[in-house]
């Protein structure tokens, strides 16, 4: 039925474009950037989901990366027709713009400021390693991990272990967790400051 189509073509539409933003969110910016082989690395992972109701032959086509990246450009081409951007393209644009690029246009974020930064190396960071949550938005926890340090090997880690808002016992259980998950490198033991222990039940 034509209701079942536009149904189809809209959840198609809803993963292309999911698809499409795991991507951007995977290289500093899309301007000027091959995304052929960025499409092609998510696609041997396996980030790609498409409606079963495209059929197999129709699924096979869309699972080439020289297909994507053909409509990945033509997205593209018709968001500067429209005058538009999307959400993704918020940060690569001030990425592309900040280097210089000519061309209007988790890693975005991190390229910017380590762009912005200049040259004397002064910035100031902050972030959770057990609370690297967004994932489904392109975020990196290797990011935090490994490249900040990569970068900036005289850089000062600060760590804020008092917490005020759950007791010892709650706190307890959370390190049990913690301390085979997350940022294990960048773990540091939580110390409770609430003097209620808290209780905590499974």
């Amino acid at each position: 039925t034509s209701e079942g189509k536009s149904t189809s073509l809209t959840a198609l539409a809803a993963d292309l474009h999911a698809f499409f933003s795991l991507a951007k969110s995977s290289v500093p910016t899309t301007y000027g950037t091959n995304m052929k082989p960025v499409l092609a690395q998510l696609l041997r992972a396996k980030k790609l989901e498409l409606p079963n109701s495209l059929g197999n032959e129709m699924r096979g086509i869309l699972r080439q990366p020289a297909n994507l990246a053909a409509l990945l450009e033509a997205y593209q081409r018709k968001l500067t027709e429209n005058d538009s951007i999307d959400l993704d393209d918020l940060l690569g644009l001030a990425v592309a713009l900040v280097q210089g690029r000519e061309e209007d246009t988790n890693t975005p974020q991190y390229e910017l400021v380590r762009l912005l930064k200049g040259p004397q190396g002064n910035l100031f960071t902050v972030g959770d390693p057990d609370q690297a949550i967004y994932g489904w938005r392109g975020a990196n926890p290797v990011n935090m991990e490994q490249v900040f340090q990569d970068h900036y090997p005289d850089g000062q880690l600060l760590y804020l272990t008092s917490n005020y808002r759950s007791g010892a016992n709650i706190i307890r259980t959370a390190e049990a967790v913690l301390a085979h998950n997350g940022l294990p490198k960048l773990h540091k033991p939580l110390v409770a400051k609430k003097p209620d222990p808290g209780h905590v039940e499974h």
